[in-house]
């Protein structure tokens, strides 16, 4: 019995090595992938991830996260949420699955105003588990070497302070590429943002409030660089890892 206990926890390991993406405190996996493993992998899955979790494991209720499996089909596509007890929280976001401590992940509103930008600087943003670096440059002739146009861009029109915060109710963008102004909550149910990531998602905005920039996601048509923009700062967000930092997205703006 022990040497099958230990084959079955190797098994477990490389599983969720392979399937389970740890996120802002969030471990999340598709549920899809989690279908196609045996019962007995699905059920030392889910208690290995809620090991992780810094909850009270005494009064983890796994039982909620079994029935609520066996209940949803295969082509359903729905939303729930469960309190697993001890502060242990279950999630189905699409195809996603997520479980998370709720007494650890930030879900409420925050903001930081970058009154001052300088040629170079970077903030660590906590709550949305990366850091936003940001490089003042010239930008003549249209041209700078380390700008591609796939990263999209904003000049001298800018108004000062920028803001990076989390969204708020009734947020808008007037988004590049498309005609007229969106709520940012569409913009995120459009993009498949999972709900529970919605709230720590950086919104980048001008000092009169202007929805710039969504890193990842989208970007504003307000001040886009034109023939007469002189300098520009580009701005990058990447998401904090054990490793270091990987760049997602970047930015122009000016």
């Amino acid at each position: 019995m022990a040497d099958e206990n230990d084959f079955m926890e190797a098994a477990t390991l490389s599983v969720y090595e392979k399937m389970v993406h740890f996120n802002n405190g969030r471990y999340m996996f598709s549920i899809a992938s989690y279908r196609k493993l045996s019962v007995a992998l699905q059920r030392r899955l889910i208690k290995l991830i809620l090991n992780y979790l810094p909850s009270d494991s005494g009064n983890f209720d796994f039982r909620k996260i079994e029935d609520r499996s066996t209940k949803t089909s295969p082509g359903d596509n729905s939303t729930w949420s469960l309190d697993l007890g001890g502060g242990a929280v279950g999630v189905r976001e699409y195809d996603q699955a997520v479980l998370f401590d709720r007494t650890q992940v930030v879900m409420g509103e925050w903001s930081y105003g970058l009154s001052v930008l300088p040629i170079s600087g970077e903030l660590e943003l906590p709550e949305a588990g990366g850091i936003l670096r940001w490089q003042r440059a010239s930008y003549l002739d249209g041209q700078h070497p380390r700008m591609r146009k796939k990263h999209g861009s904003t000049p001298d029109e800018l108004t000062l302070p920028l803001t990076v915060r989390s969204r708020l109710p009734g947020d808008t963008m007037y988004v590049m590429g498309l005609n007229g102004r969106k709520k940012v909550k569409d913009i995120f149910i459009d993009e498949k943002i999972p709900p529970s990531m919605r709230s720590v998602i950086p919104i980048v905005c001008d000092h009169s409030g202007v929805v710039l920039w969504i890193p990842g996601v989208r970007r504003s048509v307000h001040a886009a660089v034109q023939k007469h923009t002189s300098s520009v700062s580009i701005l990058s967000w990447a998401k904090t890892r054990e490793s270091g930092a990987q760049v997602i997205a970047q930015e122009r703006l000016s």
